[in-house]
C-alpha cells in the first residue's frame, strides 16, 4: 500500500516551497502526497514507476511534474545522479500562482486540479537542458540552503519562472505535434490514393 506524504514533513510556517536532493544510492518506495512536486534531473537520469503501472526514464535536463495524489516509486540513483526535489503547497497555487494564470491554459488546468483535488496526474517535459531552467533550479537551491533576506519571496519567484518556462515547451510540444500530426495524415492520403500523385519523369 502506498504511503502518504503530507506537507507537514517538509514545510514549515509560511513556506510555499521546499527543495531536497534525493539521496544517492537511494530508492524509494511507492507514496503520495498532498502537494506538487517537480522531479528535475540536474545529472544522470532516473528511473521512476507511476500509478504502479508506468515505468519511466528521466534522463539530465528531464523533469517530472507530479500532481497532488499521483503515486509513484523511484529506483535507486547511482553515485553519479543528482535529482532535485522542489515540493511546492497548495498554498503557492491559491495565493500566488492563480492569478497569473489566467491566460494560460496549461497552468489553469493544473491549479484547479491541485486545489480542487481533482484526478491525479503526471507531466513529462524533455527540456533538451533548457539552460534557463537549469540557472532557475541552481538559484532556488542557493536561496534555500543558503537563506537571507527575502529567500523566499525569490524562491517564490522562481518557481513561477520554472513553471512558465515549461508552459513554453509545453506549448511548443503541442505545436510540434500537429504539425506531425498533419504530415502523417497527408503521407497515410498520398499513400491510399498512389494514382493520383503518380507522375512521370
Amino acid at each position: 500500500m502506498s504511503n502518504l506524504l503530507t506537507e507537514d514533513r517538509f514545510f514549515s510556517g509560511y513556506q510555499s516551497a521546499a527543495l531536497n536532493v534525493h539521496p544517492k544510492g537511494v530508492s524509494l518506495e511507492s507514496h503520495y502526497h498532498n502537494f506538487v512536486e517537480i522531479n528535475y534531473v540536474y545529472k544522470g537520469c532516473c528511473y521512476q514507476t507511476i500509478n504502479d503501472k508506468v515505468e519511466i526514464v528521466l534522463n539530465e535536463g528531464d523533469i517530472l511534474l507530479l500532481d497532488s495524489g499521483t503515486v509513484h516509486s523511484i529506483k535507486a540513483t547511482s553515485t553519479d545522479d543528482i535529482i532535485l526535489n522542489c515540493m511546492i503547497s497548495e498554498r503557492y497555487f491559491a495565493h500566488y500562482l492563480i492569478d497569473k494564470v489566467s491566460s494560460n491554459t496549461f497552468l489553469n488546468e493544473l491549479a484547479t486540479r491541485i486545489m480542487f483535488n481533482s484526478k491525479s496526474t503526471y507531466h513529462i517535459f524533455r527540456t533538451n537542458n533548457n539552460p534557463s531552467l537549469r540557472d532557475y533550479f541552481q538559484h532556488c537551491v542557493k536561496e534555500y540552503f543558503y537563506p537571507s533576506i527575502c529567500s523566499e519571496n525569490v524562491i517564490d519567484a522562481y518557481i513561477m519562472l520554472i513553471f512558465s518556462v515549461l508552459c513554453r515547451i509545453n506549448y511548443e510540444q503541442n505545436e510540434l505535434d500537429k504539425n506531425h500530426a498533419a504530415i502523417l495524415e497527408i503521407l497515410n492520403y498520398i499513400e491510399k490514393h498512389p494514382v493520383m500523385f503518380h507522375y512521370r519523369m
